[in-house]
């Protein structure tokens, strides 16, 4: 046992007494003799690099020339492209021995007129040319370092696509083989979506270690008694295969048997699965960050959390394999990081925990660990989760439901957070609505106490303005009497209609707000001003009105333009004397009208310098306005035509309406800008304009 070595970490030699001959070194062997493009693309520490220097000495072996280029020699970082460029070309000129043959210095000056990609492939047709009877392998190791360099290398893994794509072309390229490997994807090798994706060459699948593959590791296990196939066995029970493990696992192995002093192993009959089971407890399991050399499993853990934007939604996905829930296996970020973490494998279409060490270190209490430090609602989540997402005590609410969702922004949560913060999210929402409701409760309960106790005042008032009346003549009481009936019934008729108004535009502007509309409220506000003069305005139906100028102006703001346009092309004046219509110009044309036909054409009104989108009578019957789509609205009179040009600010007006006393004129803009100009000194002046929710300008 004691010249019997296993290799734990690093790259074994060609000749490792250890090395395991798997599928794969079969598949990758056969497939470059055969010329094909070939790439080894898996998690860490499987066995990629040992294969890539056991299948290069095979192939050396029968006269094939090859050399490797260890991406991480070049660098990540703070390397520029030209020196990337350059250390990959350093590479082929040195490993393919041409440094006696030519000095690399001149020929890339000779070069340095062409691109870097340029260059390359002129030094890759340089090596065909000078050996013209070999046969080239090119292997590339440790590719995912190209994933942190701070520049696209998109165009290089194009130019070895190049290579192969021009075999059908030239047949020099049939000589030269390439052969990727790292802890990476295909899709990683470009990353630029809009070009074509790395799609050549053949992937050679990497498995763990078998049983029936893997008896030169039982070479070094030497027991007392029994057969050292079964503590092999065993370990492999626990590793799932995994090389660095098993290595690691048959190593321990012989280390405890040279601190016994014993040559060979004395486990009792039986027990070696007992034996092995605490061997992996106690020099694996146990206090693992510790005991974890060469580093392994603290690699895994790293990946899993290096990237904060992802790492929640990873560890909710790992978090459901182990509670074996069925994850089928997707193209996702996430699961790919998952399976280059080495923690899963893909089961059929279904991902699960490699190995029972990987279960064992990485258990639901370390991943809930993990979350907890991610999450800031971990533990409401988890009870949540526990009462089957039925106890909304465990819902966030407030300032803790703002702080998770700033928290997830631009964060990968799973499905699981996405569930609890929407649920949250709804919840917080109806518990506001609940409390907005008995606010409202109990605001209507306050006005209606403080009617009655109005009424009781104004009805003790009553009284005694009857015990005063009681001396006064009774034809002066009857005369006041009069008057005061006559007023009441007048300030009453004025608010009924004020009121009546109003509820008519507050439905109004819930289906389909008009200026005419707007039109109506604005000459209610005026009547109730006149109320307001004597101090005999009610203040509640003042804000009614007022809420409900605000409303309609924010439903027409926010309402399509085609549905609030309430003037017509062809319309009728109110005297029903008159017909108007717009021809193809853009200009209005009035006709006389005999019954309800337009018998004869009065009179053509032109002066838009776009098309007319809109035409109002003025209540009298006397004024005609013209909206376009020039920003203009034109004022005309049967006697003198166009006597007024009003500006809305330049956008397109899509309506415009007089108010019933014709002393108000509104235009409604393409922006939804409602614009007013107010009827003074015979002509219409600007009197405001209203964006939105009532918000005023000029």
């Amino acid at each position: 046992m004691s010249d019997y070595r296993y290799h734990v970490g690093g790259t074994l030699t060609s000749n490792a007494p250890s090395y395991v001959e798997r599928r794969a070194d079969r598949d990758l062997y056969a497939a470059l003799k055969q010329g094909e493009f070939c790439y080894v693309l898996n998690s860490r520490q499987m066995g990629k690099s040992s294969l890539l220097v056991r299948t290069k000495s095979r192939l050396e072996q029968e006269g094939f020339r090859c050399t490797t280029i260890d991406m991480t020699n070049i660098g990540s970082e703070q390397v520029t492209p030209t020196q990337w460029y350059k250390g990959i070309v350093a590479e082929l000129w040195a490993g393919f021995g041409l440094m006696e043959a030519f000095s690399l210095k001149a020929w890339w000056q000779q070069e340095e007129e062409v691109s870097l990609l340029q260059r390359l492939n002129r030094f890759i047709l340089e090596l065909l040319n000078r050996l013209p009877n070999d046969r080239l392998f090119i292997f590339i190791d440790e590719i995912d370092s190209i994933l942190s360099l701070d520049f696209s290398v998109d165009d290089f893994f194009a130019l070895i696509r190049y290579c192969y794509n021009q075999r059908a072309i030239y047949p020099i390229y049939q000589r030269i083989t390439f052969a990727i490997f790292g802890a990476a994807t295909p899709s990683d090798l470009i990353q630029d979506r809009s070009r074509t994706p790395f799609n050549i060459g053949q992937a050679i699948q990497l498995e763990g270690f078998q049983l029936h593959e893997s008896q030169p590791l039982a070479a070094g296990l030497k027991l007392h008694e029994g057969d050292p196939l079964e503590v092999l066995k065993a370990i492999l029970h626990w590793t799932g295969g995994q090389p660095f493990l098993t290595q690691k696992l048959c190593q321990l192995v012989v280390q405890i048997s040279r601190e016994r002093g014993t040559e060979a192993l004395k486990i009792p009959p039986g027990a070696i699965s007992f034996w092995v089971e605490n061997l992996v407890q106690t020099h694996i399991i146990h206090q693992w960050e510790a005991q974890d050399e060469p580093e392994h499993l603290r690699t895994i853990r790293d990946r899993l959390l290096r990237n904060e934007q992802r790492a929640g939604k990873i560890l909710g996905i790992y978090q459901q394999i182990l509670k074996h829930y069925p994850i089928e296996a997707d193209d996702s970020r996430e699961h790919i990081e998952l399976l280059l973490s080495g923690l899963v494998v893909k089961q059929g279409d279904r991902l699960q925990v490699k190995n029972p060490i990987y279960r064992a270190v990485f258990h639901r209490e370390w991943v809930e660990k993990q979350l907890a430090a991610l999450r800031p609602y971990s533990q409401s989540l988890e009870a949540w989760l526990a009462a089957d997402r039925q106890d909304e005590s465990r819902l966030l609410r407030g300032q803790a439901l703002k702080d998770a969702q700033h928290w997830s922004q631009g964060k990968s949560l799973s499905a699981i957070d996405y569930q609890f913060l929407a649920a949250s999210q709804e919840f917080d929402r109806q518990e506001m609505e609940r409390t907005l409701e008995a606010a409202r409760a109990k605001e209507m309960a306050g006005r209606l106490a403080s009617e009655q106790r109005r009424l009781k005042q104004q009805k003790q008032t009553n009284t005694v303005l009857s015990l005063l009346l009681v001396g006064v003549t009774l034809k002066f009481g009857f005369f006041l009497w009069l008057w005061l009936s006559t007023v009441s019934q007048y300030r009453k008729a004025v608010a009924n209609e004020v009121q009546a108004i109003t509820q008519t535009a507050e439905i109004a502007s819930a289906s389909s707000p008009t200026l005419d509309t707007l039109m109506t409220l604005l000459w209610a506000e005026q009547r109730l001003q006149e109320l307001s003069n004597t101090g005999n305005a009610d203040p509640n139906l003042q804000q009614q009105v007022d809420a409900a100028f605000q409303k309609i102006v924010s439903s027409i703001a926010e309402s399509d333009r085609t549905e609030n346009t309430s003037s017509v092309l062809n319309g009728v004046s109110p005297d029903k004397q008159r017909l108007d219509s717009v021809d193809e110009a853009g200009a209005v044309k009035l006709w006389q009208l005999d019954g309800e036909a337009a018998s004869q054409l009065e009179q053509t009104l032109a002066g838009h310098r776009d098309a007319v989108s809109a035409i109002a009578f003025s209540p009298d019957g006397q004024t005609l306005a013209s909206a376009s789509n020039d920003g203009t609205v034109k004022l005309w009179t049967i006697a003198d035509g166009l006597v007024q040009t009003l500006e809305s600010g330049g956008d397109r007006i899509d309506d415009v309406a007089f108010s019933p006393d014709g002393q108000i004129l509104a235009a409604l803009s393409e922006d939804r800008t409602i614009t007013l100009w107010r009827h003074q000194e015979n002509s219409f002046s600007l009197d405001r304009t209203l964006r939105g929710n009532n918000a005023l300008a000029d």
